[in-house]
């Protein structure tokens, strides 16, 4: 499942619902610190998303600030928001190789 960085990964809510179940049982694997997304960040975030699909990342700040970074990373990663939940947002990215896909959606 190729994608562009304007285009956004087609999940269908089955297939979100799908995703925040496995999500369930994974502990965040990045944070995003008080500076916001950096270069740093990122490079880490991308690098867990190619290696494990489904990522878990710890957002700082009020309720507001962020869904703003949630969505901020999800067009710099270029993968999908499945959810958040509190400091907690998830994120879906299938690798390049559709042969190497871990996860397998309904």
């Amino acid at each position: 499942m190729p994608n562009s960085p304007t285009t956004a990964i087609p999940l269908t809510s089955a297939q979100k619902k799908y995703l925040r179940g496995l999500a369930m049982k994974l502990k965040p694997k990045a944070a995003i610190g008080k500076n916001g997304l950096t270069e740093s960040c990122l490079k880490e975030l991308k690098a867990a998303l190619e290696r494990e699909e489904l990522v878990k990342v710890k957002i700082p700040g009020k309720a507001n600030e962020r869904k703003l970074l949630a969505q901020q990373t999800e067009t710099a990663t270029q993968s999908a928001l499945i959810g958040t939940i509190g400091s907690t947002a998830t994120f879906y990215q299938p690798h390049q190789n559709p042969e190497k896909n871990q996860i397998k959606l309904p």
